[in-house]
C-alpha cells in the first residue's frame, strides 16, 4: 500500500501515532516555553517522602524587583530572622535592599525526621499558598508553575499532539517552541 500524503509518517501511516501521543503526554519530560527549564510535579506524597534528613526552603519570591522591606518586616515577625535566606544568604538584621534589583527571599525549615511532620510541612507550605520546596537547594514544584521563570502550564494531554499550533499552523514558532 502506497501513501502519498507528504505530511504522513511511519507512525501516522502505520496507526502509532495515537499510542505515541499517550506515551508523550504521560511519561515525556516537558519544558517551559518560556526559560526551557524541565517541568515535574511532584505529588504532595511523594515529597514528602523525599524530606527526611534533606535540608528544606520555602522560595517566598524568586526573581523580584524591590526592596521588600514591608514583606521581610512580616516574615521576621511571623517566624524569625535566622529562618530569613535573602539572595542565598543569612542576614544578622533586616538589610536594605536594592529596590532595582531582583531578590530572592526563601524561608529554611528545619529538617523533618520522620514521615509525619515531612507530611504536615508540605501541608503548610501548600496552606500558604507556595507551588514549590527547595529541597537541598533544587526546586521540587507541586503546582503547574515553571520553578526557573514562574511561568505557569495547564496539564498536557494527547490531544497537545495532534493538533498544530494556533499561530505557525505548525511550521514552528516562539509560541510554541
Amino acid at each position: 500500500m502506497l501513501n502519498r500524503n507528504p505530511n504522513s509518517t511511519v507512525a501516522t501511516f502505520s496507526g502509532l501515532h495515537p499510542f505515541l501521543r499517550v506515551l508523550y503526554a504521560r511519561f515525556g519530560v516537558r519544558h517551559c516555553a518560556g526559560c526551557g527549564g524541565a517541568l515535574k510535579l511532584w505529588d504532595a506524597a511523594d515529597l514528602a517522602t523525599s524530606l527526611p534528613g534533606r535540608k528544606v526552603a520555602i522560595p517566598v519570591l524568586q526573581g523580584v524587583t524591590g526592596s521588600h522591606r514591608t514583606l521581610l518586616r512580616a516574615l521576621v515577625d511571623e517566624y524569625s530572622l535566622d529562618a530569613l535566606q535573602i539572595d542565598g544568604e543569612t542576614h544578622p538584621g533586616i538589610p536594605d535592599l536594592d529596590a532595582a534589583s531582583r531578590h530572592t527571599i526563601a524561608l529554611r525549615c528545619v529538617s523533618p525526621n520522620d514521615p509525619d511532620a515531612s507530611r504536615r510541612l508540605v501541608s503548610h507550605v501548600q496552606d500558604r499558598g507556595a507551588t514549590s520546596l527547595l529541597v537541598d537547594g533544587h526546586h521540587r514544584a507541586f503546582a503547574p508553575v515553571c520553578s526557573a521563570c514562574g511561568r505557569w502550564f495547564n496539564p498536557l494531554t494527547p490531544v497537545h499532539f495532534k493538533t498544530a499550533c494556533a499561530d505557525c499552523g505548525g511550521a514552528g514558532c516562539d509560541a510554541c517552541g
